[in-house]
């Protein structure tokens, strides 16, 4: 589910909070960076991770 959503997407949705993972929580982000800090939106459809440099 993650990062189904665009970049862009993210930005008009509410930010829910952040959470740090040891591992790569998103796999399927080009746009993601590994270990690190992730700020993440759910809307209607999915749940978004998100670089905190992108928001």
């Amino acid at each position: 589910m993650c990062c189904s959503l665009h970049p862009s997407t993210l930005k008009a949705s509410i930010i829910v909070g952040t959470y740090r993972s040891l591992v790569s929580p998103c796999p399927s982000c080009p746009f993601a960076p590994l270990p690190q800090e992730y700020t993440f939106a759910r809307s209607v459809t999915a749940t978004v991770c998100l670089h905190p440099l992108d928001i």
